[in-house]
């Protein structure tokens, strides 16, 4: 009898996990087939547009987000006997359920009050778009508590660490993902927002190179199996296949992105290490001579630096070269630069989050661009891939053009510049995004200095070396992009830390503070500044004035003390005096109960979690981001004392 007994149990168990998975798939097509709600996707292109999906009826997504996690959460004695590690039907309930939030929370700014409606109206909305997208990210990890290997779960994890500016969580949760040997060239692109805006620790960062580097060796110890097998067997096709796919990976976009980054990353640590060598430098000893001597070790120390970060930032494309750069060497360099072809094994409309849209800009912009809504191809024709190699190659071209200040004598300027015009011509053209934002009038004045200089940083920085002849024009054009940056960010950094409208442990994560201050900070700052410096000390300016050239740094280096107050100050300082039993107890509570409707499944103690883990990690970026501020300042003031 208690066979009989058991055996109904499981037969009733069965049958429920039948019904269980019919009603699943029903309600997922219920949900992609009802868009006079929800969009379900990003994959319709509007206007060349690459959209998050929106919610088209007041509540609908937190509606949606209800039904579908009361379902998940009556399913518990369902699953709980089952693997861990094996997929259940309830998890999509989860995922659907993430997704209808964050379609609140991208409604909060396409919906947004009319341009003429009150600055802290739209604040208001950015502010909610914050709480949807903590706790779209709460309900992944309760997707994750019972399947810890869900991979939708996982992404979704992952894509809204980077919404939310937690870079150390996208690296934590990307490396539990189980990848294998060539998939990680298409999972790649999920934490390069992560790494490229240099805002984790170089430990983190070398974990991820190391994994990446182990299965980039399995691979080719796996082709070169697979290759002998099939010569021996007399697969001769196969083998030719075999060979083509080893041609593949080693070109591969995905790759060649981690080598510059990987470049980037040991450029800034090797020039802040350098740096720190020569830290004992004072402005004030009375041995001129030997201060000098001490400041042209550290400008050699960066003209390396950024010559090894130029040549291998295009995967070994542009060569710098010793000294003067011959003719026929130009020629080389610009044929391989025009007929440059990248493999693509990364496929963001595969794994990527079906509600995050592959990001346009430089990787480590992707959370602001989110929040602008801003999203557009650069040409009628233009994929998101074409938008990869555009970003990554001119990237590459400002990380030459530094170096060229430096390693040029200045009988070869107007040769090398020739060059770098036509590199960039090839890849822009005369339709650049700096001069089309420039062009704009969308009445949007606080986010033109970063759609201009930020957004478009690697254009307009190229543009000013390019376009000025003399001396002081490039240098006050540069100088400009630095003032305005250290500017503007200071306000924006100011103006959210007095935000009302979120707890102070997560108000950061709005409009992607964190990861445009890293970006400022390891990129714009670092690329505009270390050529102001070479322009002073290179060759290429030989006979420019140099010491009219460091009176002009005054107004440089007070915009980046402003700069460094504001990141100290307005957001240090702020997370630094928040603790977990309090602010984050506070900021979890906000989140799990300030929405119209309760969810089930967020609870305060996720979300107070999740408040710790952005308070944490904003944290983080912003001590990296101010002391890479404060070198580069530091490096100014002790150029400024130095004498020719």
């Amino acid at each position: 009898k208690n066979d009989d007994d058991d055996d109904d149990k499981e037969l009733k168990k069965k049958d429920a996990m039948d019904a269980l998975r019919v009603e699943a798939a029903c309600r997922v097509l219920i949900a992609d087939i009802s868009r006079d709600e929800i969009d379900t996707a990003w994959v319709t292109k509007q206007k060349n547009c690459y959209s998050p999906p929106l919610v088209y009826k007041d509540c609908s997504g937190q509606n949606r987000a209800r039904i579908f996690m009361e379902r998940f959460e009556k399913c518990e004695t369902l699953v709980e006997s089952l693997d861990s590690r094996e997929w259940t039907p309830r998890d999509v309930l989860g995922v659907y359920a993430t997704h209808a939030l964050v379609a609140e929370a991208a409604s909060c700014l396409n919906l947004k009050p009319s341009r003429s409606a009150l600055k802290s109206e739209i604040i208001e909305c950015h502010s909610r778009a914050v709480m949807f997208l903590v706790c779209a990210k709460a309900l992944s990890k309760r997707v994750l508590q019972r399947s810890k290997h869900n991979a939708e779960a996982l992404f979704d994890e992952i894509a809204s660490s980077c919404l939310l500016g937690a870079s150390r969580s996208m690296l934590d949760t990307f490396a539990f993902l189980d990848a294998k040997n060539i998939q990680m060239a298409s999972l790649f692109h999920h934490v390069v927002p992560a790494l490229d805006g240099n805002s984790v620790s170089m430990e983190k960062f070398h974990e991820i190179r190391l994994k990446c580097e182990s299965l980039q060796q399995q691979s080719d110890v796996d082709i070169g199996e697979s290759f002998a097998k099939a010569l021996r067997y007399e697969a001769f096709d196969k083998a030719l296949e075999f060979t083509r796919f080893r041609d593949t990976l080693k070109r591969s976009f995905a790759f060649s992105q981690m080598d510059a980054i990987s470049s980037k990353f040991r450029s800034i640590y090797l020039h802040d290490m350098g740096l720190i060598e020569h830290a004992g430098l004072d402005v004030d000893i009375t041995d001129k001579e030997e201060f000098n001597l001490k400041v042209k070790k550290r400008f050699d120390h960066a003209t390396k630096q950024f010559a090894v970060a130029s040549q291998n930032c295009s995967n070994g494309i542009l060569c710098i070269g010793n000294g003067d750069v011959e003719e026929q060497h130009e020629m080389n360099m610009l044929y391989l630069w025009k007929n440059l072809c990248f493999t693509y094994t990364d496929d963001a409309t595969g794994t990527n989050s079906s509600w995050l849209p592959p990001h346009l800009s430089a990787p480590a912009l992707a959370a602001p661009s989110w929040f602008l809504a801003q999203n557009s191809c650069a040409t009628n024709n233009a994929s998101y891939r074409d938008e990869w190699t555009r970003n990554h190659l001119l990237e590459s071209l400002a990380y030459f053009s530094v170096a060229s200040l430096g390693s040029c004598e200045e009988n070869t300027a107007e040769r090398r510049k020739q060059t770098i015009r036509e590199m960039f011509e090839h890849r822009v053209g005369k339709n650049s995004a700096s001069g089309r934002e420039a062009k704009e009038e969308d009445g949007e004045a606080s986010s033109s200095w970063t759609r201009t200089n930020v957004f478009a940083f690697n254009e307009t920085f190229i543009q000013a070396i390019i376009r000025n002849t003399s001396a002081t024009s490039t240098f006050d054009a540069i100088s400009r992009i630095v003032i305005g940056c250290s500017r503007h960010l200071s306000e924006d950094i100011r103006a959210i830390a007095s935000n009302k409208h979120l707890p102070n442990s997560i108000k950061f994560a709005l409009d992607g503070i964190v990861p445009t201050t890293s970006y400022v900070a390891s990129h714009v700052l670092t690329v505009s500044c270390n050529a102001l410096l070479l322009m002073i000390e290179g060759k290429i300016f030989e006979s420019a004035d140099k010491n009219e050239l460091k009176q002009s740094l005054k107004p440089v280096i007070d915009a980046m003390d402003g700069l460094l107050l504001a990141v100290r100050e307005g957001a240090i300082d702020v997370l630094k005096k928040c603790n977990e039993n309090e602010d984050d107890a506070r900021a979890g509570e906000f989140c799990a109960t300030n929405s119209s409707l309760f969810i089930p499944g967020i609870t305060a103690e996720l979300t107070q979690k999740i408040a710790t883990e952005l308070r944490t990690n904003h944290l983080e970026s912003f001590e990296i981001a101010a002391k890479r501020i404060e070198f580069l300042r530091t490096e100014f003031v002790l150029f400024g004392f130095s004498t020719d």
